[in-house]
């Protein structure tokens, strides 16, 4: 037998283990909860849900040989989310076992079937198409992708999937994102006078913008210096600036 100890029921307690063509795996778990056991197997991922029962739980499908085991615990809602999460990680991803990974073209398929991480921006800050591939770019970089040959291993993507998809405010920072990165076309991490004019324009000057005719938005001019000058001594507008902006809380006054 293996026995993997969760410390702490909300956390994923991982370890790295052979296995002998064992029958059972021992789990020791807090009385009533429920999870997930994620393995290697061959060359695929699997999944075994386990209760407490004995210490104990039954193991499904083929033998495991060898590789790693995360136990997943938490509540009801947190275990579908990892569920949910884990079941797109086997759809989404590329490769084999314990190697399946995420590169750029995995995570636009996860944004082209998850259209609300950018509903809106269409014909704003570029094509749909263009969009969704900013979007992976953007997706890749924030949760370390580049660091890691420029894929996401599952870790990564967990965490991806419950900050980004499952979570509204992950999914708003996210979008704001995406428009800072589009005007930030240096990619130096804030943004010039000039391209903070453009941003404004296309946002709430242009015909056709959401904001356009709005007689609750100021003149383009005294909200652009109202604006500029929260950057104090800084080179630029970095996107923290920006935020109460998209949000509606900036006063220009």
């Amino acid at each position: 037998k293996a026995t993997v100890s969760v410390l702490n029921w909300r956390t994923r307690c991982k370890m790295f283990a052979a296995f002998d063509k064992l029958a059972k795996v021992a789990v020791a778990v807090p009385a009533g909860v429920a999870g997930t056991a994620l393995y290697a197997v061959g060359e695929g991922l699997s999944t075994v849900g386990f209760t407490q029962a004995g210490g104990e739980v039954s193991r499904a499908g083929s033998t495991v040989v060898s590789g790693s085991i995360d136990v997943l615990t938490g509540g009801r809602e947190e275990m579908r989310g990892r569920n949910n999460a884990l079941q797109a990680f086997g759809k989404y991803s590329a490769g084999e076992g314990a190697g399946a990974y995420l590169g750029k073209e995995e995570l636009m398929g996860v944004v082209v079937d998850h259209p609300e991480l950018y509903i809106g921006l269409e014909g704003i800050i570029g094509t749909e198409a263009e969009i969704q591939e900013m979007a992976a770019v953007v997706l890749l970089k924030q949760y370390g992708g580049e660091a890691c040959g420029g894929t996401l291993q599952w870790g990564a993507f967990l965490e991806l999937w419950q900050d980004v998809v499952e979570d509204c405010e992950g999914r708003l920072a996210f979008y704001h994102r995406l428009i800072f990165r589009h005007y930030d076309s240096a990619r130096v991490g804030h943004l010039t006078r000039a391209q903070a004019e453009t941003l404004l324009d296309d946002f709430y000057y242009a015909d056709g913008s959401a904001f356009s005719g709005d007689k609750r938005v100021p003149p383009k001019e005294e909200l652009l210096v109202a604006l500029w000058e929260t950057r104090g001594d800084g080179e630029g507008l970095v996107l923290e600036h920006l935020v109460p902006l998209f949000t509606g809380d900036f006063c220009a006054i």
